[in-house]
């Protein structure tokens, strides 16, 4: 239970960063937005560390905790618009083929006579 405290700092923040429109009770009287409410455990924990008399060492590992919880999300969602990216082509990116039934354009010039290959444009 020593070390989890730390875990729970990171999840604290991945709340505040997902959800941070909602509204928290702060020491269950103040209304405040989750947003805001991590930032008040980050500055109370910064505080303790400044000036605890023991060193502030658990204090710097739960700080530990909301800086990894903030890179893991960070990390989640680039690799999230990474693969929803299309993936970049050398060449000529846009090719339509046209068949040979009918085609439509602005240099039209009716249906295709028979042999002729089908239109590409580019």
């Amino acid at each position: 239970l020593v070390g989890f405290s730390a875990a729970i700092y990171g999840l604290l923040t991945a709340y505040g960063l997902l959800f941070g429109e909602r509204v928290l009770l702060f020491m269950m009287l103040f209304p405040m937005k989750a947003k805001h409410f991590v930032l008040v455990l980050a500055l109370l924990e910064l505080l303790t560390a400044a000036y605890s008399s023991g060193g502030g060492l658990v204090s710097l590992t739960q700080l530990s905790g909301m800086f990894f919880g903030f890179l893991y999300l960070w990390g989640a969602a680039k690799a999230s618009v990474a693969r929803r990216a299309p993936k970049k082509r050398k060449g000529k990116h846009l090719k339509l083929v046209v068949s040979n039934d009918r085609v439509f354009g602005p240099d039209d010039d009716g249906p295709p006579k028979s042999g002729d290959k089908p239109k590409i444009w580019h």
